[in-house]
């Protein structure tokens, strides 16, 4: 059951990220934008670790290899870089919310340290959830809500 205990733990600190994250968003954009970059995120990190793992074979051709004559494959170089470098972003970006899956450890039958717990807590519970409502709690501050026309 202490097992048990840290994966929830540590799916709770998750649930928590995405709702701090749909709160911040909310506060400037509308309720289905926020909803899609909360999905989006989750999926995005959820992904995060599978798609580090392909980018090492995903490489696109050495630029001195490149025949800049063939319009083609200057066009599709491009292309590859510029899809590895939004991968990378993003990957580097969201590594912690993907390195932190308590179930596939639950499901394997392996041991959920104490430390994993107490640092996806740090990470994701206090960096990156007050980063998010400190973001929407800075928007809201600023933002005309109503204007109070009534008496007194």
């Amino acid at each position: 059951e202490g097992n048990f205990l840290r994966a929830m733990l540590l799916t709770l600190v998750k649930l928590g990220f995405l709702a701090a994250l749909g709160i911040g968003c909310a506060t400037f954009l509308s309720f289905p934008v926020a909803f899609l970059a909360s999905f989006t995120i989750f999926a995005a990190g959820s992904i995060g670790p599978y798609l580090a793992s392909s980018l090492e074979y995903y490489v696109p051709p050495e630029v001195s290899t490149l025949d800049w004559t063939d319009a083609g494959a200057v066009i599709a170089w491009v292309f590859q870089s510029l899809v590895r470098a939004i991968a990378t972003g993003m990957v580097s970006a969201l590594r912690a919310f993907g390195e932190h899956a308590p179930s596939r450890n639950l499901v394997d039958g392996l041991v959920i340290p104490w430390r994993s717990v107490v640092g996806g807590v740090l990470q994701l519970g206090l960096a990156w959830s007050g980063a998010a409502l400190g973001v929407g709690w800075l928007v809201l501050r600023r933002r005309q809500l109503a204007i109070y026309s009534g008496r007194g």
